[in-house]
């Protein structure tokens, strides 16, 4: 289940006058029905609409986004100052000082395992992270897992495509891995429900995974107070 923190309101008086000529360059991955790929097109979906509609009107600028990107590309994006802007990612120590990652997080994700409806695990309620010793797990490569699932006996799958959702699914339902990890269980119930795949989700133990909007360093810390400023309202 994926939660907001704090909700913006729909209608805040004082919102900022966007400058003339003052555009952000968003980045982000793939995370349906989040943020949904369009191909050489920006993208679409929830968060999409809520960063035009809400956020950027309360910062005073507008959104330029740009096309889905695997997530190693993103973070060089970022860093190379292509892309000024990536309103989620995951926070870590070694990501700290490549960006610059506001101070909360207002969205947190609930992990999932993706199983075939016949596998042994298919019949429990929740899982443990030892339950994934000695099974191969899809996941995207570059994206950090909780420090939990990072066990010697789990063999990672990692995918590389800008489609590795829908991949990790396939090779679940194929039959060519055991199951498949996913940081949120809205995103493969909407790709299950797309395509008319059986799959079973099922909680893992592992916190919730708070997400950051993160910029370029090469951006002035006062554009984070201001999309700081503007998340607070």
């Amino acid at each position: 289940m994926t939660t907001t923190r704090r909700a913006l309101p729909l209608a805040a008086p004082g919102l900022l006058q966007a400058r003339v000529g003052e555009v952000l360059r968003v980045g982000s991955f793939g995370a349906t029905p989040f943020v949904i790929d369009q191909g050489e097109a920006p993208p679409k979906g929830a968060l999409v609409d809520f960063c035009d509609q809400e956020l950027a009107p309360r910062m005073g600028l507008q959104l330029a986004w740009q096309p889905v990107v695997t997530v190693p590309r993103l973070m060089r994006s970022l860093q190379d100052g292509t892309v000024d802007f990536c309103p989620m990612l995951t926070r870590t120590p070694e990501r700290e000082a490549l960006v610059r990652f506001a101070a909360a997080s207002h969205w947190q994700f609930e992990s999932v395992i993706a199983l075939r409806p016949d596998h042994e695990l298919a019949q429990r309620s929740r899982l443990q992270p030892s339950d994934l010793d000695g099974l191969r797990v899809g996941w995207i490569q570059g994206s950090p897992l909780p420090p939990q699932l990072e066990r010697r006996r789990v063999r990672w799958d990692l995918t590389s495509v800008l489609g590795w959702e829908r991949s990790i699914l396939v090779k679940v339902e194929r039959g060519q891995i055991d199951a498949g990890y996913f940081s949120n269980s809205a995103t493969p119930a909407w790709h299950a429900r797309a395509s008319g795949a059986r799959l079973v989700l099922i909680p893992i133990e592992v916190p919730a995974r708070p997400l950051y909007a993160a910029f370029s360093l090469q951006q002035p810390v006062a554009l984070l107070a201001r999309y700081e400023a503007a998340a607070r309202q």
